[in-house]
């Protein structure tokens, strides 16, 4: 649980281009117009985004050389980084909106994790409270509701963080759902910058509630 919940909040960096790693596919309804559906057949999940939004593979997001220089300059979240990166990662979906604002792009990942057997959404929400308190990036108060959606009932966690990048402070705004399905958890990150937030509020939601999962 540890790792899988600070996997989550380290993958709010600015994403790269990309061929997309995304697509159509069968098995849930079809999003509403202007979103495109995306499908991960080889962990059964789906879910809709803004028609510009381009999904990519999570290795594509940074490159080793990238990983290696934000970890020097966040020595206490470098153990994490190279988590992200490695061949094991949690990480199965990462999508992105091309229309960068200074130099950061909003964006989407999912971590798809077994080993929630017997776990309820409580259990979860109190495990991904207590690791956020501890990750050194995050700034601000963790606001905590609970949100229906058509794949069952999640816990919405959001908060700030703050890293170096490239030499210059960054600060992100992170809005991440948690829900149980048959055992297995899902954690959903968007983050975006803080004044961008308000504007993708309905798209963050609107894309939660076309989240399917199929076992």
């Amino acid at each position: 649980m540890r790792v899988l919940v600070v996997l989550a909040l380290l993958l709010g960096l600015a994403a790269c281009g990309g061929d997309d790693g995304g697509g159509d596919g069968g098995g849930s309804p079809e999003p509403a117009a202007g979103m495109t559906r995306h499908v991960v057949k080889e962990h059964g999940i789906a879910i809709g985004l803004p028609d510009d939004w381009r999904a990519v593979s999570p290795g594509e997001v940074l490159s080793d050389k990238e990983m290696q220089e934000l970890g020097g300059e966040n020595p206490s979240i470098a153990p994490y980084l190279e988590a992200v990166s490695g061949p094991k990662s949690p990480i199965k979906f990462f999508a992105f909106d091309p229309d960068v604002k200074k130099g950061f792009a909003t964006n989407l990942n999912i971590i798809v994790a077994g080993g929630a057997e017997g776990a309820s959404l409580d259990d979860l929400a109190e495990a991904a409270v207590a690791e956020i308190e501890k990750v050194p990036t995050v700034t601000s108060e963790i606001k905590e509701d609970r949100v229906d959606l058509d794949a069952g009932e999640a816990v919405r966690l959001r908060f700030q963080q703050r890293f170096k990048a490239e030499g210059s402070a960054v600060e992100v705004s992170t809005t991440q759902y948690g829900l149980i399905v048959d055992g297995t958890s899902y954690i959903l990150s968007f983050t975006t910058l803080p004044e961008q937030l308000k504007a993708y509020e309905d798209d963050f939601g609107a894309a939660m509630q076309t989240f399917k999962v199929s076992r």
